[in-house]
């Protein structure tokens, strides 16, 4: 497993984690987070081409399904202790999904156009 992947991984954990517990922790985390991916896809290369963009999306997009996998297991698990978490109990699968990934692209995506209009301003001047 890549080191990208692995901090990916790691990312939708936490995040997948503290929607668990709270959801407007989970919303904190996922902005944070949103901005990490970002500047993790864009820290290791970043081409001028149509597929570098879409592997950012999918990257969100992974990291979204990811963190609601991991809020459902803990929902799951916890459940099955006998216990009850008041997120899990208002919180729906897709409605997590939807947080998740709503969060994550409304912090991750205005950084990615800034850092992609800076990239081809250069690009222009030179």
């Amino acid at each position: 497993m890549g080191p990208l992947l692995r901090r990916l991984l790691l990312l939708a954990a936490i995040q997948g984690l503290a929607t668990t517990f709270s959801q407007p922790v989970g919303f904190l985390f996922g902005i944070a987070i949103g901005v990490c991916i970002a500047i993790i896809v864009w820290s290791r290369e970043h081409p001028v081409v149509w597929w570098y963009d879409l592997l950012f999306a999918l990257a969100l997009a992974a990291s979204a399904v990811a963190s609601t996998g991991v809020y459902l297991g803990v929902c799951s698990l916890v459940s099955a202790a006998g216990y009850t978490l008041s997120t899990c109990a208002l919180l729906g699968v897709r409605d997590a999904l939807r947080m998740h990934l709503a969060v994550l692209c409304a912090s991750g995506c205005p950084l990615w156009l800034v850092l992609r209009v800076w990239v081809w301003a250069l690009l222009r001047r030179s």
